[in-house]
């Protein structure tokens, strides 16, 4: 899937979602947090539709190299010819969307919004936030966790993770503030976001392995890099997300002989 197309579905969804060429999305099957361990037998809602779109999620329940995972620190493999991750992300229009699952920051495209691997260029797509933190860290969620979606033209896929604290100092991040604005309905619709400003000061050091979407379909073949550092933003901000959302994760996936490797500097 092109990375136009890609951006065509996450704009009609507020997820990340990707189906088979030519199937109509809307006949996609409605999916809960409480019922993600159906997800993978839900039945699309065209009872006419072949296999495998007659259950377009199956892959959520017969993967195995679904995402979130546990991340143990000691087992991870330290391997410092990772190739290492640089962002370059710049000002952009701020869309915010309320799927009734998370809230969605939407990124128009062409706006210079980058992330590479190395030399591999991705877009930005796509950031998501849920609470608590999808991924844990030996055994532990953070209290948030947003999610930055890159794709690549030819359809590459790579997800950032960051993982939020609360600062003790209780001061707000500003961009998290306009996002938190905008989705209870007092924030201004012209606003722009730096989507740096969600970004902790260390953006070097992180976990990486091979993953899956976390939502329907779990797609995988998607590259995830979880940062070590987390972000902080203040005690009022968690609890405002909160009211929107609490309990919009996946259960932490089986690795199944996967390996994570990490590149701390």
């Amino acid at each position: 899937m092109n990375v136009k197309k890609l951006f065509q579905y996450l704009l009609l969804l507020g997820s990340c979602v990707c189906v088979s060429a030519g199937y109509a999305e809307d006949s996609n099957p409605n999916w809960t947090y409480v019922g993600q361990d159906e997800w993978g037998a839900l039945p699309s809602s065209d009872s006419s539709a072949p296999i495998p779109e007659l259950y377009p999620y199956a892959e959520c329940g017969l993967g195995k190299k679904q995402s979130p995972i546990d991340i143990n620190d000691n087992s991870a493999l330290k391997n410092s010819h990772v190739n290492g991750i640089r962002f370059a992300y710049h000002s952009a229009p701020l869309f915010v969307n309320n799927n009734g699952h998370m809230i969605s920051v939407n990124i128009p495209q062409n706006n210079k919004n980058e992330f590479y691997i190395g030399k591999q260029e991705y877009e930005l797509l796509q950031i998501n936030f849920h609470a608590p933190s999808e991924h844990k860290i030996d055994g532990q969620f953070s209290k948030m966790e947003i999610q930055f979606f890159h794709a690549t033209p030819s359809g590459k896929l790579a997800i950032v993770g960051v993982l939020v604290t609360i600062n003790v100092k209780g001061k707000d991040n500003p961009e998290f503030q306009k996002i938190l604005d905008i989705a209870n309905g007092v924030g201004s619709l012209s606003s722009t976001i730096k989507p740096a400003k969600l970004l902790p000061s260390n953006k070097k050091s992180f976990y990486t392995y091979a993953g899956s979407f976390t939502t329907p379909p779990c797609t995988e073949g998607v590259d995830w890099y979880v940062l070590r550092y987390p972000l902080e933003v203040s005690a009022t901000q968690v609890t405002a997300f909160q009211q929107l959302y609490f309990g919009n994760v996946r259960t932490t996936q089986d690795l199944n002989g996967r390996t994570v490797e990490k590149n701390f500097k």
